[in-house]
């Protein structure tokens, strides 16, 4: 699957990348790969933002929080639960934070 290759090869690279930047003031080349893992996540945010809107317009997840904020909380629980995973040497993370993840976003 999918989380057992991630598993595999430690994680998500970029969010990996991301940790590994100096947290203060870098070199100009961190700062640039800084600028480049934002922008990926932007867009990995603006992917969600676009399900999130559509599953709103079909009521099948919850229209009571914006879609900003919904997509930026599902990918840093995606991160979190990929470092959990990452960390224990198992699915175990993924599986229950995405189960967990489905009955707070989907619409009752």
């Amino acid at each position: 699957t999918v989380q057992e290759r991630l598993l595999q090869t430690g994680g998500c690279p970029f969010g990996n990348f991301a940790a590994s930047l100096p947290s203060g003031q870098g070199s100009d080349r961190d700062e640039l790969f800084r600028k480049r893992i934002c922008a990926f996540f932007e867009e990995v945010c603006a992917a969600l933002h676009q399900c999130v809107e559509a599953g709103a317009l079909e009521q099948s997840i919850r229209d009571d929080v914006s879609p900003d904020e919904l997509s930026r909380f599902l990918l840093a629980l995606v991160e979190g639960l990929m470092l959990l995973a990452r960390t224990q040497r198992s699915l175990e993370p993924l599986t229950s934070g995405f189960r967990a993840a489905l009955k707070l976003i989907r619409k009752v």
